[in-house]
């Protein structure tokens, strides 16, 4: 793990350690700050600075660690031999069957054959009162 990645995580773990493990330590009424109690104050505190301190830890990480200028120069990443420009990830995983060899229901069917008959259960209110 580099020094930058090392810094940034830091950077990134402030914000969880100041509101998960120091809240015991600074949860007391008093004093109060801007009309807010003081533990609210330093939750409100630290949700407005988590945004800044992840910001901080992003931009450590990309001067430490600057992405690759020239993308997509890693022989891991070259495309498929069977990809185009339209599907850059090659053909379909799962064509399915060709158009020809797809029946359709018509087909399948007997001649002279419709919908098969409903069949239903009798329920208790279809009974004759006795």
């Amino acid at each position: 793990m580099g020094k930058g990645t090392k810094r940034a995580l830091i950077f990134g773990a402030v914000p969880f350690l100041t509101l998960v493990f120091a809240l015991p330590f600074v949860n007391r009424v008093e004093p109060f700050v801007l009309g807010l109690p003081f533990v609210l104050f330093w939750i409100l505190l630290w949700v407005a600075l988590t945004p800044v301190s992840l910001f901080l830890a992003y931009k450590i990480e990309r001067i430490y660690n600057p992405p690759d200028a020239d993308f997509g120069s890693d022989p891991t990443c070259e495309p498929k031999s069977d990809a185009t420009p339209d599907r850059p990830f090659g053909p379909k995983a799962h064509p399915g069957p060709a158009p020809s060899q797809t029946a359709s229901p018509a087909a399948a069917a007997p001649p002279g054959a419709g919908a098969p008959a409903r069949t239903s259960v009798p329920s208790p209110r279809d009974e004759a009162p006795r």
